[in-house]
């Protein structure tokens, strides 16, 4: 986080479902029949137990007066929880699950229920911003990439239409489209369309963020000189290239990790995420922002 004149605080690296506060996101849930099958099994995998996120939610509606508390330890990565990115994933799974996104694509509910959710929690997190004294924040979205590219550039138009209230105010919100790794052609043609849009310039950014493994900074290379040659046939539209590297590296070394963080940079991107987590291969070290 850095200081942003004339708004104050700017936070440049958060993730829209990670900046979710556990007390919101258990309110969203108390309401909804989710199929928690998928996370229990990822959590068990990464943790050696199965997540009681069905008796914690049981407990609220009830209104139990632990279920937030429990609710929020599970919900919140912290220190007890370092030591693989496999647990990171499994706790970012709890949001990922109970998500319309995960219903619109297991079980066929519809896409207008995952937008309306998108446009909730871009409200929520804003005003959570707000009260910690942000003035300037850019969130970053990815979506699953089983999502058609027609319905992604829905929801990114929904999030842009939900910061474009906020013209005027004392707050500036910012969307950071996340790409897929393995294939970020399809995407950016719609993101190249809203860019150029009429609440394009509160799109900034296209990222890179998730498992690093088996994708090398060198095969974006293509890609990466077409972002910047459409920043040069468009300047007022222009978007940042954010590449997350040196965070997930469980198939090489730390010299090799290192060496993408420098090919990452050599090809163009003008800020890295993580680069280089401290840890060795074997025990990393991971910090987390807490709810």
């Amino acid at each position: 986080m850095i200081r942003h004149s004339p708004l104050g605080l700017a936070e440049l690296h958060s993730h829209l479902y990670g900046t979710i506060r556990s007390a919101d996101y258990l309110d969203y849930l108390r309401d909804r029949e989710v199929d928690w099958t998928s996370f229990e099994i990822a959590y068990e995998r990464a943790y050696g137990s199965v997540p009681p996120v069905r008796q914690i939610i049981e407990g609220h509606v009830r209104g139990e007066a632990g279920a937030a508390g429990d609710f929020h330890r599970l919900f919140v990565f912290a220190e007890q929880d370092a030591g693989s990115f496999e647990r990171f994933q499994a706790k970012r799974n709890l949001t990922r699950n109970g998500s319309e996104q995960f219903n619109y694509l297991n079980h066929g509910y519809g896409l207008p229920r995952f937008l309306e959710e998108v446009h909730h929690f871009a409200h929520k997190v804003i005003d959570s911003q707000r009260r910690e004294g942000i003035g300037y924040a850019e969130q970053r979205l990815g979506l699953d990439r089983d999502l058609p590219p027609g319905d992604a550039r829905q929801v990114f138009e929904t999030i842009l239409n939900a910061y474009a209230d906020y013209d005027g105010s004392d707050f500036a919100p910012r969307l950071a489209v996340s790409l897929p790794r393995e294939d970020p052609w399809p995407l950016w043609e719609a993101v190249k369309d809203l860019a150029l849009g009429p609440h394009g310039r509160l799109l900034t950014a296209i990222d890179f963020c998730n498992y690093e493994e088996g994708h090398p900074p060198k095969e974006k290379k293509a890609f990466f000189s077409e972002v910047l040659d459409f920043n040069r046939r468009n300047p007022e539209r222009a978007l940042a290239i954010l590449y997350h590297v040196g965070e997930s590296y469980l198939d090489k070394s730390l010299e090799s990790a290192v060496r993408w963080v420098h090919e990452a940079a050599q090809l163009g991107a003008h800020r890295l995420g993580h680069a280089d987590r401290t840890g060795s291969r074997s025990r990393p070290v991971w910090t987390a922002h807490k709810n």
